[in-house]
């Protein structure tokens, strides 16, 4: 460790581990909001305006999280990236009601989420690590079917040879998956569409002509869908597991902070649980601002922070502002959401196993190991 949260590395080795945090980080948010997208079959323009909003507020996550007042900030450097056990319900509930009934989910449940931060004992009494693996698991195994089969059946090519760049796109993502380096194994996702494109590519499976038509800034192709409180059938019908899963994933995320604080320092302390709270009050805040903006929920901490600082190690505030700028000055660039949106269906597919796949593994985790 060189340098802790409170002290002040120089200029240029603060900017050097916010770009090597940001430009894998910032590539898995657009791949993951693409493919939510994608799989939920909603439009181009919510695709356009989910990308922006959801590099914005996992920016702005960032720069909060550095900050370390009293109620709000964990006081150091925090990765925000899409909370993973919400994913496949995101993709239910935009395929069942559209932005609209995500939005109300999300609202809901995070409204929730502000109640339990002060009984957070009580609640870890009833999701124990083996319910809240259990409940992952259940996630994975149920989500990979049904987010498969609408990506596969999108493609308008039936041929056999359509699945041919997944199958390298999925072997090249479990090799980064599985290799001893950790500092590699965050790399995954990038690996594994790079793989699959130079594949997709010279079998004419790729379509640029989006690409060369998106302008560079997307400000004036954004259109904020105009959503509606929806508290219908559906609403109810999903809310019970939407609320599962979110308690689940509020508690990966208590765990995930108390891992980056352990992290953060050159000497092992006592991680300080009011830290930890105002590090949940800004992953609640933020995610009511997605809900609101009736986006996805994309400021969640993740544990592999500890990744990044355990390489670089420096977990200093200045680089968690830094990596936050940076997220937020991409947002606008609707050419490299429009290249990456137009990944062939079939890396799309091996990407989802791939995250869907470590997903179950975390869960497995949780009921053997603990989180």
């Amino acid at each position: 460790m060189r340098y802790e949260p409170a002290e002040k590395p120089p200029l240029r080795q603060a900017l050097g581990a916010a770009l090597l945090i940001f430009v894998p980080n910032s590539i898995s948010v657009i791949l993951l909001t693409t493919f939510v997208v994608r799989a939920s079959g909603e439009s181009d323009s919510y695709l356009a305006w989910v990308t922006f909003t959801g590099l914005a507020i996992s920016g702005l996550s960032m720069i909060l999280h550095a900050f370390p007042f009293r109620h709000l900030g964990s006081g150091g450097l925090v990765v925000t990236n899409l909370n993973v056990p919400l994913l496949a319900m995101s993709v239910l509930a935009l395929a069942e009601g559209g932005p609209g009934l995500l939005a109300t989910l999300v609202i809901a449940s995070t409204l929730l989420q502000f109640v339990l931060v002060s009984r957070l004992s009580s609640l870890r009494r009833i999701f124990t690590p083996t319910v809240s693996g259990i409940i992952i698991m259940l996630v994975a195994v149920s989500a990979v079917p049904f987010i498969v089969d609408r990506t596969i059946a999108q493609s308008q090519d039936r041929s056999a040879l359509v699945v041919i760049p997944g199958v390298f796109a999925l072997g090249a993502g479990l090799w980064g998956a599985v290799q001893a380096s950790a500092a590699r194994r965050v790399w995954t996702l990038p690996i594994a569409v790079a793989a699959g494109l130079a594949v997709a590519i010279p079998m004419g499976l790729y379509d640029g002509g989006p690409v060369e038509e998106a302008s560079w800034l997307s400000f004036g192709d954004l259109e904020w869908p105009q959503w509606e409180f929806d508290f219908g059938v559906r609403f109810w019908s999903m809310l019970p597991a939407f609320l599962i899963v979110k308690l689940t994933a509020f508690l990966k995320v208590v765990g995930d902070l108390s891992v980056i604080k352990r992290a953060s320092f050159r000497e092992p302390r006592a991680v300080d649980f009011r830290t930890i709270q105002s590090g949940l009050n800004v992953y609640g805040g933020t995610t009511l601002l997605t809900g609101l903006l009736a986006t996805l929920p994309v400021s969640a901490p993740w544990s592999s922070t500890a990744v990044y600082i355990g390489f670089t190690g420096i977990s200093a505030r200045s680089v968690g502002i830094y990596l936050g700028l940076l997220t937020l000055l991409i947002a606008p660039f609707g050419k490299v959401i429009a290249a990456l949106a137009a990944t062939p269906n079939s890396v799309v597919s091996a990407v989802y196993i791939m995250v869907f796949g470590l997903l179950f593994i975390e869960g497995a985790k949780w009921v053997f190991t603990g989180p």
